[in-house]
Protein backbone atom coordinates (compact mmCIF):
# COMPACT_ATOMS: atom_id res chain seq x y z
CA UNK A 1 0.00 0.00 0.00
CA UNK A 2 2.90 2.34 0.58
CA UNK A 3 3.53 2.60 -3.16
CA UNK A 4 -0.06 3.61 -3.88
CA UNK A 5 0.02 6.14 -1.04
CA UNK A 6 3.28 7.59 -2.35
CA UNK A 7 1.83 7.94 -5.85
CA UNK A 8 -1.28 9.64 -4.52
CA UNK A 9 0.78 12.01 -2.36
CA UNK A 10 2.96 12.98 -5.35
CA UNK A 11 -0.11 13.57 -7.49
CA UNK A 12 -1.76 15.73 -4.85
CA UNK A 13 1.41 17.71 -4.24
CA UNK A 14 1.86 18.29 -7.96
CA UNK A 15 -1.73 19.43 -8.37
CA UNK A 16 -1.31 21.93 -5.52
CA UNK A 17 1.61 23.48 -7.37
CA UNK A 18 -0.46 24.23 -10.47
CA UNK A 19 -2.28 27.26 -9.00
CA UNK A 20 -5.54 25.95 -10.46
CA UNK A 21 -7.58 28.54 -8.57
CA UNK A 22 -6.22 31.23 -10.90
CA UNK A 23 -7.59 29.51 -14.01
CA UNK A 24 -11.05 29.24 -15.51
CA UNK A 25 -12.71 25.87 -14.90
CA UNK A 26 -12.07 24.68 -18.47
CA UNK A 27 -8.42 25.76 -18.27
CA UNK A 28 -8.16 23.90 -14.94
CA UNK A 29 -9.35 20.74 -16.64
CA UNK A 30 -6.88 21.15 -19.49
CA UNK A 31 -4.04 21.85 -17.06
CA UNK A 32 -4.90 18.76 -15.02
CA UNK A 33 -4.86 16.58 -18.16
CA UNK A 34 -1.45 17.94 -19.17
CA UNK A 35 -0.14 17.46 -15.63
CA UNK A 36 -1.45 13.91 -15.48
CA UNK A 37 0.22 12.97 -18.77
CA UNK A 38 3.48 14.60 -17.64
CA UNK A 39 3.24 12.69 -14.37
CA UNK A 40 2.85 9.39 -16.23
CA UNK A 41 5.73 10.29 -18.57
CA UNK A 42 7.98 10.96 -15.58
CA UNK A 43 6.77 7.90 -13.64
CA UNK A 44 6.57 5.16 -16.31
CA UNK A 45 5.98 2.47 -13.71
CA UNK A 46 2.54 3.85 -12.88
CA UNK A 47 0.73 2.68 -16.03
CA UNK A 48 2.49 -0.66 -15.73
CA UNK A 49 1.11 -0.90 -12.21
CA UNK A 50 -2.40 -0.05 -13.40
CA UNK A 51 -2.28 -2.73 -16.07
CA UNK A 52 -0.39 -5.28 -13.96
CA UNK A 53 -1.30 -8.87 -13.24
CA UNK A 54 -0.97 -8.07 -9.53
CA UNK A 55 -3.76 -5.53 -9.77
CA UNK A 56 -5.92 -7.72 -11.98
CA UNK A 57 -5.67 -10.97 -10.01
CA UNK A 58 -3.54 -10.27 -6.97
CA UNK A 59 -4.03 -8.81 -3.55
CA UNK A 60 -7.65 -7.67 -2.99
CA UNK A 61 -6.54 -4.92 -0.60
CA UNK A 62 -4.18 -3.53 -3.25
CA UNK A 63 -6.97 -3.62 -5.83
CA UNK A 64 -9.35 -1.87 -3.44
CA UNK A 65 -6.79 0.86 -2.69
CA UNK A 66 -6.07 1.46 -6.38
CA UNK A 67 -9.80 1.56 -7.10
CA UNK A 68 -10.25 4.16 -4.37
CA UNK A 69 -7.47 6.30 -5.84
CA UNK A 70 -8.94 6.12 -9.36
CA UNK A 71 -12.44 6.85 -8.01
CA UNK A 72 -11.07 9.93 -6.27
CA UNK A 73 -9.51 11.16 -9.51
CA UNK A 74 -12.78 10.55 -11.36
CA UNK A 75 -14.62 12.56 -8.71
CA UNK A 76 -12.07 15.36 -9.12
CA UNK A 77 -12.50 15.38 -12.92
CA UNK A 78 -16.28 15.32 -12.51
CA UNK A 79 -16.08 18.39 -10.29
CA UNK A 80 -13.95 20.22 -12.86
CA UNK A 81 -16.47 19.44 -15.58
CA UNK A 82 -19.36 20.57 -13.36
CA UNK A 83 -17.54 23.84 -12.60
CA UNK A 84 -16.98 24.44 -16.32
CA UNK A 85 -20.68 23.82 -16.95
CA UNK A 86 -21.64 26.24 -14.21
CA UNK A 87 -19.31 28.87 -15.69
CA UNK A 88 -20.92 28.42 -19.12
CA UNK A 89 -17.72 27.01 -20.63
CA UNK A 90 -19.24 23.59 -21.31
CA UNK A 91 -22.61 22.41 -22.48
CA UNK A 92 -25.02 21.71 -19.66
CA UNK A 93 -26.57 18.68 -21.40
CA UNK A 94 -23.57 16.39 -20.91
CA UNK A 95 -23.30 14.08 -17.91
CA UNK A 96 -20.19 15.17 -15.98
CA UNK A 97 -19.54 11.79 -14.36
CA UNK A 98 -19.89 9.88 -17.62
CA UNK A 99 -17.62 12.29 -19.45
CA UNK A 100 -15.02 12.17 -16.66
CA UNK A 101 -14.95 8.40 -17.22
CA UNK A 102 -14.48 8.94 -20.96
CA UNK A 103 -11.67 11.39 -20.33
CA UNK A 104 -9.92 8.99 -17.96
CA UNK A 105 -10.32 6.18 -20.51
CA UNK A 106 -8.64 8.36 -23.14
CA UNK A 107 -5.74 9.12 -20.79
CA UNK A 108 -5.34 5.46 -19.84
CA UNK A 109 -5.59 4.35 -23.47
CA UNK A 110 -2.91 6.82 -24.46
CA UNK A 111 -0.70 5.61 -21.58
CA UNK A 112 -1.21 2.01 -22.69
CA UNK A 113 -0.29 2.88 -26.28
CA UNK A 114 2.79 4.70 -24.95
CA UNK A 115 3.85 1.57 -23.03
CA UNK A 116 3.32 -0.65 -26.07
CA UNK A 117 5.39 1.70 -28.24
CA UNK A 118 8.25 1.40 -25.74
CA UNK A 119 7.92 5.12 -24.92
CA UNK A 120 8.53 6.20 -28.52
CA UNK A 121 6.53 9.40 -28.20
CA UNK A 122 6.15 12.12 -25.61
CA UNK A 123 2.85 11.87 -23.76
CA UNK A 124 2.61 15.63 -23.21
CA UNK A 125 2.81 16.14 -26.98
CA UNK A 126 -0.44 14.17 -27.21
CA UNK A 127 -2.19 16.18 -24.47
CA UNK A 128 -3.63 18.88 -26.72
CA UNK A 129 -5.03 16.29 -29.12
CA UNK A 130 -6.76 14.50 -26.23
CA UNK A 131 -8.03 17.80 -24.86
CA UNK A 132 -9.34 19.00 -28.22
CA UNK A 133 -10.97 15.68 -29.06
CA UNK A 134 -12.93 15.51 -25.86
CA UNK A 135 -13.59 19.14 -24.98
CA UNK A 136 -14.56 20.33 -28.47
CA UNK A 137 -17.71 18.29 -28.14
CA UNK A 138 -18.34 19.62 -24.64
CA UNK A 139 -18.21 23.31 -25.42
CA UNK A 140 -21.02 25.18 -27.08
CA UNK A 141 -21.17 25.12 -30.85
CA UNK A 142 -19.79 28.24 -32.50
CA UNK A 143 -21.50 29.48 -35.59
Amino acid sequence: MLLVDAIQARLQEGLKGLALERLTPLERLKTVIRFHLDFIQNQPGIPRLLFSEELQKGDPAFRKRMNKMVAGFLQFLTGLIQAAQKAGEMRKDIDPEQHACLLLAMIQGLAFRWILSNHRFVLRDQADAVIATITDGWTGRRV
